[in-house]
């Protein structure tokens, strides 16, 4: 069953159920109007393992890649992948790479209680006649009160679950409205911990892709898989 924002569950096992979920979510993601969110959260449940996650991860991603390429005519290539365990509050922000990018972020279960915010600062900026690149030079949101400028853009992913395995997919691009038709109109996104407990573990599994001209081989992206290495192209 899918709903504006969230898809739950996830059945990302086989390639045609990844095509299945993909179909559905990528109109959502892969924006070409401000009227999509710019970003999905798909739950996947509590019966997984880590690396098991980890390669749905990188298999959604290719299934993503695949779709990108057939209805925008452009490569999608892994940047980068890593796993951390988070616990400080993040400041709404864009990760770095490409202009055009889209961010897959992995939750493993926790009982560290969080949340996280999407920021449709793409729309902020066209609402000033502005590209998202000068909105961010303007009035960044990782400093002083400017957060404040983006509080009616500002939603939570809806059925956000830190006890369950969880995938956000952010379209985390940084090109103009006037380039809609590639469609990667970005937002931003951050989280808040709510009583961040060093005793216990808030994993996150980050993998970026973008159009650029080189990306991650197999090898580095099955080390991601098996034994978590992190790796940037």
């Amino acid at each position: 069953m899918i709903s504006e924002r969230h898809l739950a569950p996830a059945a990302l096992d086989s390639p045609t159920s990844r095509a299945r979920v993909v179909e559905a979510v990528a109109p959502l993601v892969f924006r070409t109007d401000l009227e999509a969110p710019g970003f999905m959260l798909l739950d996947l449940g509590h019966e997984h393992s880590p690396a098991r996650f980890r390669a749905h991860l990188v298999d959604l991603g290719r299934t993503l890649a695949d779709h990108y390429a057939l209805e925008f005519g452009d490569a999608l290539r892994f940047v980068s992948c890593s796993r951390f365990d988070q616990q400080s509050p993040t400041r709404p922000h864009r990760d770095g790479g490409p202009d055009a990018s889209l961010l897959l972020l992995g939750y493993e279960p926790t009982s560290v209680a969080s949340t996280v915010y999407l920021l449709d600062y793409t729309r902020a900026a066209a609402d000033r006649d502005l590209t998202p690149v000068e909105y961010l030079d303007a009035f960044n949101p990782a400093f002083g009160t400017n957060a404040r400028l983006l509080d009616s853009y500002t939603e939570e992913a809806d059925g956000f679950d830190p006890t369950r395995y969880q995938i956000l997919i952010v379209n985390n691009s940084c090109l103009p409205y006037a380039d809609r038709h590639r469609g990667m109109l970005g937002v931003l996104h951050h989280a808040v911990i709510f009583a961040p407990d060093r005793t216990r573990s808030r994993v996150i599994d980050s993998v970026l892709l973008g159009v650029t001209e080189t990306g991650l081989d197999d090898a580095r992206l099955d080390a991601f898989v098996v034994n978590g290495v992190a790796a940037t192209a």
